[in-house]
């Protein structure tokens, strides 16, 4: 009953929507057990991030078999792994090297998650794409796909944004409002690749209030916010190493 009242506590706040996953990923890969020991202990703390994460997957409490079922895996996983480990499986595996930068790179993002940007945020956001945000804004433009053939229209006339972005994927109208008219423009990114674009008209819309699209401005300062923290994480990494490049002679 315990368990089940901490569970359901974590669920229910709304911070750990955005915690959750970082914080089951710190559980589960911040603090293994030393490979050559031959003792796993399972304690509370280890149940209770199972149970979390079990709880945010499924959106309900696990019941007592479920329990026993993840506990079970993780004695499996753990004893994988420190077999791994002994054997030396996870040296020089670009498959390993992978996933491992993958995880440290999700840290850096749950912590973005959980930040709340301020109205103020939001406003310097929104005055700096001010096209982006504008409601009834048209675009009239041609396109051309880097990779090939596309099931795309080569042209669209007086299309908006949620048109557009529904047919090339999120953002790519924002792209549009950002380009010179009547110039053909490379490295315009869509859902599937690279697009050289020339737009041939617009019609402005008319400027939204920061509760109407409030929800596409944190995301979009969500997403600023990441590049910069990233790379401030990773300049702060890089400090601390001796890099050397002997390039092919």
């Amino acid at each position: 009953m315990k368990l089940q009242k901490l569970i359901l506590t974590l669920v229910r706040e709304p911070l750990v929507h955005f915690l959750s996953a970082g914080l089951v990923l710190f559980l589960f890969m911040g603090d293994r057990a030393d490979p050559a020991s031959r003792t796993i202990v399972i304690d509370e703390r280890r149940v209770a991030s199972l149970a979390v994460g079990f709880a945010q997957s499924w959106q309900r409490v696990p019941t007592p078999n479920e329990i026993d079922g993840l506990i079970r895996e993780h004695v499996k996983d753990e004893v994988y792994y420190r077999e791994a480990k002994r054997l030396g499986l996870d040296e020089d595996d670009p498959v390993v090297r992978r996933r491992m930068r993958t995880k440290m790179e999700f840290l850096v993002r749950s912590e973005v998650e959980a930040l709340m940007p301020s109205d103020a945020d939001l406003q310097r956001v929104m005055d700096a794409s001010p096209a982006r945000y504008a409601k009834g804004a048209r675009f009239s433009f041609e396109q051309e796909f880097s990779g090939g053939a596309l099931s795309l229209p080569r042209s669209m006339a007086r299309a908006d944004a949620a048109e557009i972005d529904q047919l090339f994927g999120e953002g790519f109208a924002a792209q549009l409002a950002r380009l010179p008219k009547g110039q053909w423009a490379t490295g315009v990114k869509s859902g599937l690749g690279l697009h050289k674009v020339r737009v041939v008209g617009t019609t402005p819309g008319a400027p939204a209030r920061l509760s109407e699209v409030r929800r596409m401005v944190e995301n979009d300062w969500r997403a600023q916010n990441l590049k910069a923290r990233e790379k401030r994480a990773l300049d702060a990494l890089l400090k601390d190493y001796d890099i050397r490049i002997d390039q092919p002679k």
